[in-house]
């Protein structure tokens, strides 16, 4: 099949939204039609199994026509026609209301829900859900990726923070170094006690500080009088997304078979595990089929390997999104250095409930969130709307926290990788069981995404 006109194209893109599994496109006799392939696990044969099933035809004009009024293309249909929901003014300027909160809330703990479940899940008509992800999409800057378990493959985080003594390399040279590193997956420049902020994966302190000294004698770094602080970080909310160079390091973990080793050990990715999770990384809502076609994958294979890595391994948790596009001014990281333990242990809730504390923003309170050491604390990333935003959050710690000081950072330029912007839902939290069991929250039933 040649290339179908654009008015096709545009058409089959909306309408394969609409679908749970892979929609194809085929031209018979001048005519375009459009199909439906489910897959499923043949427990008998035991292997993937796929059916192909005619659901409707589009015009070379552009015109859907459904094969029966009363399936889900009902939906399509009205996509293809009807006008998007324009997103007001409420996302940009700090408030949003409650069906979008919770639509962003959905894809953000399941980026792949079908129409259907999204639907269920926020009482919202299909047709409208579709329209108004188009226009996240749009105006937000939506990204789909995949939250991984790093630590299932032996990877720990670190925080690296920096202080340049004197005279500061420029961005450019900074850029130049930090980019390439696969080990790096987010670099900001910072005002305040520190020049330069670091978040890095390795998987011990001695692969860490090896990093860390190939990053300082590069040469385009190593005239620099500075000082460079190596933090274990242990995360307890939110997420840095990795970035696609970490797979240069991630092919270690690549398993080949040897007469020593015929089965992968558990921090071993076999290579289609390896490859689907490279493609999911550079977009999470990518089509198993088409995954499938573009690495010369059995059919269904994606799809198998993405459950075993979620449901059986636990690498992947979840597709998630984010989003790019936000008014957000700049980021702050929130240093709460532990002073007294004892003092901070009476009002340890207070800290937990703010860590969980519903936003009006668009995104989670605080996009990342950690214990830290040198000094023992925590640390929090705060995405500033607003002027008042970073003096209102410390006033609050210092109000309601005890035995803690509380420091800031002002991150004034992500120039490699970036934060997570979403809004997860904070019942699936450490922080919201603890507070469940210190009876501060009622226990309930948690909302299903899946």
């Amino acid at each position: 099949m040649g290339t179908p006109p654009k008015v096709v194209l545009d058409t089959f893109e909306r309408v394969k939204k609409a679908y749970e599994f892979s929609v194809y496109l085929k031209l018979i006799n001048g005519n375009y039609y459009v199909y439906n392939v489910t897959t499923g696990w043949d427990k008998i044969n035991k292997r993937v199994k796929s059916k192909s099933v005619y659901i409707g035809r589009i015009a070379t004009d552009g015109t859907y026509a459904e094969k029966q009024s009363a399936n889900l293309m009902s939906t399509a249909k009205a996509v293809v026609s009807g006008r998007p929901r324009e997103m007001g003014e409420q996302h940009l300027n700090g408030s949003i209301d409650a069906e979008d909160r919770l639509l962003l809330t959905s894809l953000s703990m399941n980026a792949r829900a079908t129409l259907s479940r999204l639907e269920a899940i926020t009482g919202v008509k299909r047709s409208t859900i579709f329209n108004r992800i188009k226009n996240f999409e749009n105006k937000l800057g939506f990204r789909y990726l995949p939250e991984l378990n790093l630590s299932k493959l032996g990877y720990l985080d670190y925080a690296v923070f920096v202080k340049f003594k004197g005279e500061k390399p420029r961005r450019e040279d900074l850029m130049a170094v930090l980019d390439p590193e696969p080990s790096v997956q987010l670099a900001a420049l910072a005002i305040g006690e520190y020049d330069l902020f670091i978040y890095m994966l390795a998987e011990n302190n001695r692969e860490a500080e090896t990093h860390l000294y190939t990053i300082r004698t590069n040469e385009k770094l190593n005239k620099y009088v500075s000082e460079w602080y190596l933090v274990p970080f242990e995360k307890t909310f939110g997420m840095v997304p990795i970035r696609d160079r970490f797979f240069g390091i991630l092919e270690k973990n690549v398993w080949r078979k040897s007469k020593g080793q015929t089965r992968p050990r558990p921090a071993q990715l076999t290579l289609n595990e390896y490859t689907l999770l490279k493609e999911l990384t550079r977009n999470g809502a990518e089509e198993f089929v088409s995954i499938d076609i573009k690495n010369g994958f059995d059919r269904g294979r994606s799809q198998y390997l993405y459950h075993a890595l979620k449901d059986k391994k636990g690498i992947i948790k979840r597709i998630t999104a984010t989003m790019s596009a936000l008014p957000i001014k700049y980021n702050a990281i929130i240093f709460a250095d532990v002073l007294n333990a004892h003092e901070l242990l009476k009002t340890r809730n207070n800290l937990l409930a703010e860590i969980i504390g519903e936003s009006t923003y668009p995104t989670n309170r605080y996009s990342l969130v950690g214990d830290v050491t040198m000094p023992n604390g925590e640390m929090f990333v705060l995405p500033v709307f607003k002027e008042s935003d970073l003096s209102l959050t410390i006033e609050m710690l210092k109000k309601n926290v005890s035995g803690i000081n509380v420091r800031s950072l002002v991150l004034v330029d992500v120039f490699v990788g970036t934060l997570c912007y979403r809004i997860f839902d904070t019942e699936y939290t450490s922080q919201h069981d603890s507070l469940v069991r210190a009876e501060i929250l009622p226990k309930g039933e948690k909302l299903r995404y899946e």
